[in-house]
């Protein structure tokens, strides 16, 4: 853990803020394959719970997610688990900014998977949704609220749209002979409900492209609040 300090010894000249290494802690399997054993584990990708972060959760190399908080008594549950016996890394997290209780995990075997933080097996899992190839992140819209994005690690962008088909992605594109780093979706500016959604692609060489998505994907539908939530609860209530 990182405390930010903006004054005091230590600053780079000009600079303003400067981290403190505050604590740290060695990430532990909650489940153990025997009793007395403790294993290591790995762990690949972090996000925090956008309404408390106190509570932070943790991709593994088992293929589950650890529950974690920072102060307080053990968190329930301690322990997202992966579907039947496939381990691979959790590459990628992303929560949902409409539904902060709900988020996207990516795999590196092409897995999504969506879960309620209540409980610890997922609501729905996509296996092999990148035809295989490793997810490299995750972004959630923050202008439509069932539309979400997955970067592989092939450059391939798709785009996932629940309430139009919780199948398959809506729509694919890959980028031509460049290699995506990272992407980025641009906040919702709430004077301008109107807004756009856009999307930033950073490329291995240094570029940087913003291309803004069509309507379709960007302005949120009648009541579209409304009945991602209702198609939620209608998964709760099926698990």
């Amino acid at each position: 853990m990182f405390s930010f300090h903006s004054t005091g010894p230590g600053l780079a000249p000009s600079a303003k803020v400067k981290l403190i290494k505050s604590s740290t802690f060695q990430v532990m399997d909650p489940s153990p394959t025997s009793v007395g054993m403790v294993t290591t584990m790995t762990v690949h990708s972090l996000a925090f719970h956008p309404r408390d972060l106190n509570h932070f959760y943790l991709g593994t190399d088992t293929g589950g997610v650890l529950h974690c908080q920072r102060y307080g008594n053990r968190p329930v549950p301690r322990e997202y688990k992966r579907p039947q016996e496939q381990i691979a890394n959790v590459t990628s997290l992303a929560f949902s900014p409409w539904q902060p209780d709900h988020f996207v995990v990516g795999r590196s075997d092409g897995t999504l998977l969506l879960y309620n933080t209540k409980y610890e097996r997922p609501l729905l899992s996509w296996n092999r949704s990148t035809r295989g190839k490793p997810i490299h992140q995750l972004m959630w819209s923050h202008h439509r609220p069932s539309v979400f994005i997955v970067l592989d690690d092939s450059s391939t962008i798709h785009l996932w749209d629940l309430l139009q088909s919780d199948s398959a992605p809506v729509l694919k594109a890959e980028a031509q002979n460049m290699k995506i780093a990272s992407i980025a979706l641009n906040q919702r500016v709430a004077l301008s409900p109107g807004s756009q959604s856009q999307l930033v692609l950073s490329f291995e060489d240094g570029t940087v492209e913003v291309h803004q998505l069509v309507e379709q994907y960007s302005v949120p539908k009648d009541k579209e609040e409304e009945c991602f939530n209702d198609y939620l609860q209608t998964l709760l209530f099926q698990r």
